[in-house]
């Protein structure tokens, strides 16, 4: 007899949740992102590096002295997101790309997202499909070079978006229409936006490209689906302890 399919972010028990250093961290500076591992029954480590308010690396200095105490060979990949900006409550293009930076990493990532210094609840993500990862990773690397080397794109980007931004929404349409299941909910969703404009002129305006990245991935539905497509499994946890619970209509952390 077959083995029932488990479905690893419902099985997965997460021993000494880290909202006490997740706390800590951002009530010196909530305003940025910070990084963090976590080996089994170890203290948590913070990790950051280049915080910013929408990103932040791996120092990975810290991450060898955190090895050197723990001497772990999988760890909890674990960084914050501040929910200044309505995406927060997903993984961003950049997130499921550092992926790849982290093999030690465990399967399953975390995001834990507050609201100024009050931690609402976690995020847990984990790919499916690891060439999904390969393949997000060579297409941001091809549009990287073309960019450096093509100074008209450039001049036309300066002025009006985030250059990385561009180079990681572009990668992640490239592997997104390639795909069958994609390719025809991006026509359906595409579809239904252009039957809703009144003006003609902009629905010559309104390629597919544009309509992804302008419309798509700016919206936490739309994002959520993206990534059910494409095998990325998402779970919201709320800190029930302090007050919070989800909503999945709203895809939001929210205070009971």
């Amino acid at each position: 007899m077959a083995k029932p399919k488990v479905n690893i972010l419902k099985e997965k028990r997460y021993v000494g949740q880290p909202v006490k250093s997740i706390k800590k961290a951002i009530s010196k500076n909530p305003n940025i992102e910070h990084m963090f591992v976590k080996a089994l029954n170890s203290e948590v480590g913070n990790v950051s590096l280049n915080s910013k308010r929408k990103q932040v690396s791996r120092d990975n200095k810290k991450f060898a002295d955190y090895y050197s105490r723990t001497r772990h060979n999988k760890y909890s990949s674990i960084h914050t997101h501040n929910k200044s900006y309505d995406l927060a409550m997903l993984p961003s293009i950049q997130d499921l790309i550092s992926i790849l930076k982290s093999p030690e990493s465990k399967k399953i990532h975390t995001i834990y997202v507050h609201q100024g210094k009050n931690v609402e609840g976690s995020v847990h993500y984990f790919v499916k499909n690891p060439k999904l990862l390969k393949d997000i990773e060579e297409s941001y690397n091809k549009f990287r070079t073309l960019f450096s080397n093509d100074a008209t794109i450039k001049s036309k980007l300066e002025n009006n978006t985030s250059i990385n931004t561009f180079i990681q929404s572009r990668a992640f349409y490239d592997v997104f229409i390639n795909n069958k299941k994609c390719a025809e909910y991006l026509d359906k969703i595409l579809n239904q936006f252009l039957e809703k404009l009144s003006s003609p002129s902009k629905k010559v305006e309104l390629n597919k490209f544009n309509f992804f990245s302008d419309v798509l991935l700016k919206n936490k539905r739309a994002l959520l689906q993206i990534y059910k497509l494409l095998d990325v499994k998402v779970r919201f946890v709320p800190n029930k302890k302090d007050g919070y619970s989800f909503d999945s209509k709203k895809i939001d952390f929210v205070k009971n």
